[in-house]
């Protein structure tokens, strides 16, 4: 029963009338402030946070905002406040 349902589920996951070509995909980069991720996790308010050789960043799903500390908050270890 377990494996029906879940094969069931996986019917959902792409939708058959669309063409290959219908699809899209994007990738983010140095342009973006992502120069080199280090380490990345997702938070339960569903936010992407990055770890990069220059900050923290904050994913939504379409735009990084770079974290910054509040005044007389302490900044991220080995990172450099500028």
């Amino acid at each position: 029963m377990f494996a029906l349902l879940v094969s069931a589920i996986r019917l959902w996951a792409l939708d058959p009338q669309k063409a290959v070509t219908q699809y899209s995909h994007r990738t983010w980069g140095v342009a973006e402030g992502i120069e080199q991720a280090n380490s990345i996790c997702q938070t339960s308010d569903g936010y992407l946070w990055v770890a990069t050789i220059n900050g923290l960043y904050r994913f939504d799903g379409v735009s990084f905002q770079k974290w910054e500390p509040k005044p007389g908050e302490p900044g991220l270890p080995g990172v450099p406040r500028v």
